[in-house]
């Protein structure tokens, strides 16, 4: 029995100091409880405020892009303008040039006009004048390539009627390969660069190398050839030096005319 009761003393101080225990713990675990929420939430603010600070980072930076881009566009404008200013400075250049011919043009036909006012000649009349004096040149040119045309032809018939009719005692034989008195043959193609031309004559027509032709246009004698190969029924004959006369043309007539030379006895 007094087992029993100094079991349930025990049992009853140990009951005791528990609570006597818990009396004395609760105001600190509270204040641990505390301490744990003011840190949460104090670690809350700090993230908060963390995270508020790198989006005005963020902001920061994208606001540093964005005029950095201003920057660059405004550089760009810059550079176009002063290229346009610079290419408008040149086209006023141009242009100043331009007037500056246009007014001495000006000026010295103004001058031109008061002169030939000064003379009593009307505009109309110095145009009629000009034109008929280019057309007396251009009359005047065509003279004296006729003029030039008909002295080689001249020279060269009278060395031709000098060796013809000329007296000597020494003997007269055929200038050049013989060919058949009556040989004809026309010209079917020119080289003007390599000076010669083709004749529809050859070995049939008993063509030779080395026998001399003359081209004729509308009677008028117009070059001297030299035959120079042969074929059956053609001919390459070259054009002779100081015997073009006129351009030979496709069609000309060519006839064999014999010309001697002398020859010592």
């Amino acid at each position: 029995m007094l087992v029993k009761i100094f079991l349930i003393l025990a049992i009853l101080a140990g009951i005791a100091a528990a609570i006597l225990g818990f009396t004395q713990v609760k105001p600190k675990i509270e204040g641990l409880q505390q301490n744990l929420v003011d840190e949460t939430t104090e670690r809350i603010k700090q993230t908060k405020r963390a995270e508020k600070g790198e989006k005005e980072r963020d902001q920061a930076l994208s606001d540093l892009k964005s005029e950095r881009n201003a920057h660059s566009q405004t550089r760009n404008r810059l550079r176009t303008a002063e290229d346009n200013l610079a290419a408008s400075e040149q086209r006023n250049q141009q242009l100043q040039a331009q007037i500056n011919k246009l007014q001495s043009d000006l000026t010295a036909a103004r001058q031109n006009l008061a002169a030939w006012d000064a003379l009593g000649i009307k505009v109309d009349e110095v145009k009629g004048m000009m034109n008929n004096l280019a057309e007396e040149k251009r009359k005047n040119d065509v003279l004296q390539t006729e003029n030039k045309m008909l002295s080689q032809r001249v020279a060269i018939l009278k060395q031709q009627l000098d060796d013809l009719l000329k007296p000597d005692a020494s003997e007269m034989v055929e200038e050049g390969v013989p060919l058949p008195t009556d040989l004809r043959a026309k010209v079917v193609a020119v080289d003007h660069k390599w000076s010669f031309v083709v004749l529809n004559v050859g070995r049939d027509q008993e063509a030779r190398e080395g026998g001399n032709m003359l081209i004729y246009r509308d009677g008028k004698l117009i070059a001297k050839v030299k035959i120079q190969s042969v074929t059956d029924n053609t001919s390459i004959a070259t054009i002779m030096s100081g015997w073009n006369i006129a351009d030979v043309q496709e069609g000309d007539l060519a006839l064999h005319r014999p010309v001697k030379r002398k020859v010592s006895q």
